[in-house]
């Protein structure tokens, strides 16, 4: 990792243990910068039966245009990126992008709740360990 990364990742995790938590903040990422996947159906779901809700989309510069005119989109990386994840009320990501970044060693839990958004939460649970990317449920 370089120094910049360092620095951005030091401070996305002191956003994390010092800053409030925003209410109905929810930070979306798939797949490193993408708006796709599993996460991008779940913000459109929120969107639709929870307009109040703020969603706000980690994405590369190029895939900004990608976004619904109401999904605020910041850049992935970048500063703000950390501060936003840092005060989010919920994240939501690829499992397989979050094991990238772990140590092959690191032990991943996964909390699947509220019936998974809709798919089911045992469906859901079973597809996760088949997967092996989880170590616990």
């Amino acid at each position: 990792m370089t120094l910049e990364g360092r620095i951005r990742w030091v401070l996305g995790s002191l956003a994390t243990k010092l800053a409030p938590r925003k209410k109905g903040r929810f930070v979306f990422t798939s797949f490193a910068g993408h708006y796709s996947d599993n996460p991008r159906y779940i913000s459109e779901a929120m969107r639709r039966l929870s307009p109040e809700t703020e969603i706000i989309w980690l994405v590369t510069p190029e895939r900004m245009k990608e976004l619904p005119p109401d999904v605020r989109g910041v850049p992935i990386g970048s500063l703000r990126a950390g501060w936003v994840r840092g005060t989010a009320s919920a994240l939501v990501d690829n499992v397989r992008y979050f094991r990238s970044l772990l140590r092959p060693t690191t032990k991943l839990t996964c909390m699947v709740k509220a019936f998974a958004y809709g798919a089911g939460s045992i469906e859901v649970s079973k597809a996760l360990q088949a997967s092996g990317l989880v170590d616990y449920l």
